[in-house]
């Protein structure tokens, strides 16, 4: 279900280049650049039609129309899937160039404010590009080149731990893709070679180093929230209302009454709640891992909050609707 709200939110958009989408020129010093390349290659090929029509057929289906439903029936005829997935990898060669140029760089959304107005449609092809390291790993060792297939699933992790380093939206979806290249992870784990084997041990050790991506995503979370917030006051504000209130709570009609000068005060105690929340939370993180999937601990104690963990929900309200 996360990653069906994921894929919604993410529908795609207009067809133009992903960074002009996000509105950011490129800089050439950023492996965010080369990673929307990578999906803006693979939506001009049709890669999500075609990796749909691989695993229906995969699962004994058929090939369901859609866009690219035609070309995957041109391409696949009579094909096993290895052959599939070799043609897959061999037809996309470009986003894997493209990819491993991204790893080799600093990866960071280069946008640095966020708000109900901001978009995300990069969030579609972080899965298709998870998926299509998939495919070039598996082939990669169906090749016996078991080194290369480690090497290009760690490339990936890397990658998405990087990308995911945004709201948490992106967090949310970097956690899901990374499953996909984990999964293919342990099912190569029993035919390594010793090489393949010290490469993974050597490079995890690296990845498993980097500070968790959980804390840069929760400050990232908080300025997107922060930045909706004020939004409220500005001249799209009605618009905003219904992204943040359900018709049910009244709220929206209760705020639209007010002048500006009421509207000000309830931003302004909105704000105020949002960072004590925030300041708890980075507290908490602060912590390390070690208690962060216990269970969360609850006070009796009168205005005393239950610690959190990542097991509890964030606090609903937070973030627009369309974004939980």
């Amino acid at each position: 279900m996360v990653l069906a709200l994921l894929l919604m939110l993410s529908a795609q958009g207009p067809d133009k280049p992903l960074l002009d989408q996000i509105g950011v020129k490129p800089t050439g010093r950023n492996g965010y650049e080369e990673f929307l390349q990578a999906g803006d290659v693979l939506a001009r090929g049709m890669y999500d039609d075609l990796w749909r029509a691989d695993q229906n057929l995969i699962h004994g289906g058929e090939i369901q129309p859609s866009r690219g439903s035609e070309l995957a029936k041109e391409l696949f005829a009579g094909k096993n899937a290895l052959e599939r997935r070799r043609i897959l990898v061999e037809r996309f060669a470009e986003a894997t160039r493209l990819l491993e140029a991204a790893a080799a760089k600093p990866i960071f959304d280069p946008r640095t404010q966020f708000d109900a107005s901001t978009l995300f449609p990069q969030l579609r092809w972080i899965r298709y590009s998870a998926h299509h390291l998939v495919n070039v790993a598996y082939v990669q060792r169906a090749s016996g080149n078991d080194r290369s297939s480690v090497e290009t699933l760690l490339r990936g992790l890397l990658i998405l731990d990087s990308v995911q380093r945004g709201p948490m939206i992106c967090w949310l979806m970097g956690n899901v893709c990374q499953l996909f290249l984990l999964e293919e992870m342990v099912a190569a784990l029993p035919e390594l070679s010793l090489g393949a084997a010290t490469a993974l041990e050597q490079q995890a050790a690296a990845l498993e180093a980097r500070p968790p991506s959980i804390a840069e995503s929760l400050a990232a979370e908080y300025k997107f929230i922060e930045g909706s917030v004020n939004q409220l006051l500005g001249d799209r504000g009605d618009d905003f209302l219904d992204l943040f209130f359900d018709e049910e709570s009244k709220f929206a009609e209760r705020f639209r009454a007010l002048d500006a000068l009421g509207k000000r005060e309830v931003a302004d105690m909105a704000l105020r709640q949002i960072r004590d929340v925030r300041r708890q939370r980075e507290a908490w993180i602060a912590e390390g891992p070690k208690g962060w999937l216990s269970p969360p601990t609850h006070s009796h104690s009168r205005g005393a909050a239950p610690r959190p963990n990542l097991l509890t929900s964030w606090p609903r309200g937070c973030s627009p609707k369309s974004n939980r």
